[in-house]
């Protein structure tokens, strides 16, 4: 975090590496989102009684294996400079081609490690495994459903929260609790009452770190970390 030209203002510089789920979740419609009229900025602005400003950076990317080459050819540090980066599961982990699954993993790891390598605090939305429009009760012969895909993916940023210390905006516990019936509207689309929710989940987490007091932010810490 640094101190903004205009004096005693904070800044928070936040990049947003993701689809319309989180552009819709983070950002208000006057900035490109779609739900909902206060985003993270606002929200942030509120908080800190106007003495922090959120900067913020949006990059629509391609899957996450691209995105791990990509960075792993060019550095973050050449491409953007952000206190965190807040990513989302990229459709293309989804598609009934088998292909793209088995490499998450890892690709998201090399992710992660580009960005945490350059001193930025990774926080990592999952998908909700509610899905209001499959009412198939026998799967026998069909493709796998959404809703098994999302549990192995967010099973795996569990895996990569242990390892690598990032935090993950829990959209299937949060949705979850306040009840899918009325806030999914299908696979990775949420409605405008959840992405307001799931935007003051963000900015919580972002608290928790201490990214809104006057001392440096606490490190991500995972077990890889320690054994090393």
């Amino acid at each position: 975090m640094m101190a903004s030209k205009s004096g005693g203002e904070k800044t928070i510089r936040v990049l947003f590496l993701g689809e319309g789920d989180v552009t819709d979740i983070l950002m208000a419609r006057s900035e490109g989102g779609r739900k909902h009229d206060v985003g993270l900025a606002e929200r942030t602005k509120t908080k800190s009684d106007g003495l922090i400003r959120l900067e913020v950076q949006h990059e629509n990317r391609s899957s996450i294996a691209e995105l791990a080459q990509s960075l792993t050819a060019d550095p973050p540090t050449r491409r953007f400079c952000a206190d965190i980066a807040i990513l989302s599961l990229h459709p293309d982990v989804f598609v009934d081609d088998e292909s793209h699954e088995p490499s998450f993993l890892s690709s998201a790891e090399s992710v992660v490690e580009a960005l945490q390598s350059n001193d930025i605090h990774v926080l990592w939305l999952n998908a909700c495994t509610s899905d209001p429009l499959r009412t198939a009760s026998n799967y026998h012969a069909i493709p796998e459903p959404f809703t098994r895909k999302a549990q192995r993916l967010d099973l795996d940023l569990l895996k990569l929260s242990v390892s690598h210390g990032i935090s993950v905006i829990d959209a299937d516990r949060l949705l979850g609790e306040l009840g899918t019936a009325d806030y999914v509207n299908g696979p990775l689309d949420y409605s405008p009452s959840a992405c307001e929710a799931l935007c003051e989940e963000t900015l919580r987490i972002i608290d928790d770190y201490g990214f809104f007091e006057s001392r440096p932010a606490l490190e991500q810490v995972g077990q890889r970390a320690r054994k090393s």
